[in-house]
């Protein structure tokens, strides 16, 4: 279930909820967000013509993915918001 979305320019940070998680998708919220290599596209919860990353982490026992799309821009600055979320 998507829990909301910032768009700024071409950049796009979605954040997804699962409300039924298995316990393997219960991994730790990492202190800072980091993702490697390059933007590739996504099967699921895309933006046409768009790459991007997806990571997965759990908040409070909430199960989150996030969805970063840079756009033409550094993915530094999707990154900095993402580590500011906190679930309640």
């Amino acid at each position: 279930m998507e829990r909301f979305s910032l768009i700024r320019g071409r950049q796009v940070l979605m954040i997804q909820e699962r409300l039924d998680p298995v316990r393997a998708e219960l991994s730790g919220r990492p202190a800072r967000f980091n993702v490697q290599g390059k933007p590739s596209p996504m099967e699921c919860c895309s933006i046409p013509g768009r790459s991007g990353w997806s990571l997965q982490f759990s908040d409070h026992g909430r199960a989150f993915y996030a969805y970063l799309f840079p756009g033409n821009s550094a993915v530094r600055p999707l990154l900095r918001l993402l580590d500011t979320f906190r679930a309640t």
